[in-house]
């Protein structure tokens, strides 16, 4: 049977590198953002309406998303956490 190793650096490097990811997000968000107000000065009338109701739709999916890489990240660091101390109370049992 081989050993478990947790290699706590690597996850907290792997976890905090979520963050990047969240920058992305929210940089895309705004891009996004502009481009949909871009295009609403351009539409009117039933066009406008629609790329309207499009932007509230694609500006809720982007809130969903970062929102759940926000939460992932903080429970993954709540599940690292645990685990290290875990480790650290089960060494000292030695």
């Amino acid at each position: 049977m081989s050993e478990i190793v947790y290699q706590f650096e690597a996850n907290h490097s792997a976890i905090d590198g979520i963050t990047g990811g969240l920058q992305k997000a929210e940089e895309a968000k705004q891009e996004i953002e502009t481009l949909f107000r871009q295009l609403g000065e351009v539409y009117t009338g039933q066009g406008q309406q629609a790329l309207h109701q499009a932007h509230i739709n694609v500006a809720q999916m982007m809130d969903n998303c970062i929102t759940d890489l926000h939460n992932t990240q903080q429970q993954a660091r709540e599940k690292q956490e645990t685990m290290q101390a875990m480790d650290a109370a089960n060494a000292a049992q030695f």
